[in-house]
């Protein structure tokens, strides 16, 4: 490869960090800043109402999608991210539980979660990749 090449290779690492970890970067501040409304959406999605489990989310969704978005201890920020959803999934989309009108749908958001964690996991096999502070 050519050095233009791998610059451009070496860019889409933190363009690929970036992207998987807004979502949880931006739902940890959110439920950081709308306590409230966090609790009840935990309860609408099946889980206790639980302080606890909440703030532990919030640690697991931050500290992981921080650690990925750095590129800083990324591959124990990408577990926590694992973590984190697989789980969660679990949780907020039985869609074998759901009657059949609701079933489609939540299976495909319980897919999307595999999905996001699946890339999680990449990070967490094989690290952040270049241009980040673990490969300094």
């Amino acid at each position: 490869m050519s050095t233009a090449q791998d610059i451009g290779y070496g860019l889409l690492f933190p363009l690929a960090r970036a992207m998987l970890s807004a979502t949880f970067i931006i739902s940890a501040v959110r439920h950081l800043t709308h306590w409230s409304a966090a609790l009840d959406e935990m309860v609408g999605d099946g889980m206790p109402r639980s302080s606890i489990l909440l703030s532990g989310s919030i640690a697991f969704r931050l500290l992981g999608g921080l650690s990925v978005l750095l590129g800083f201890h990324a591959r124990l920020g990408a577990a926590l991210l694992v973590a984190f959803i697989v789980p969660a999934a679990f949780l907020a989309h039985d869609f074998w539980k759901l009657p059949t009108e609701r079933r489609t749908h939540e299976a495909i958001e319980f897919l999307n979660n595999m999905a996001i964690a699946a890339g999680a996991l990449f990070i967490t096999l094989h690290g952040a990749g270049p241009w980040s502070i673990d490969s300094i």
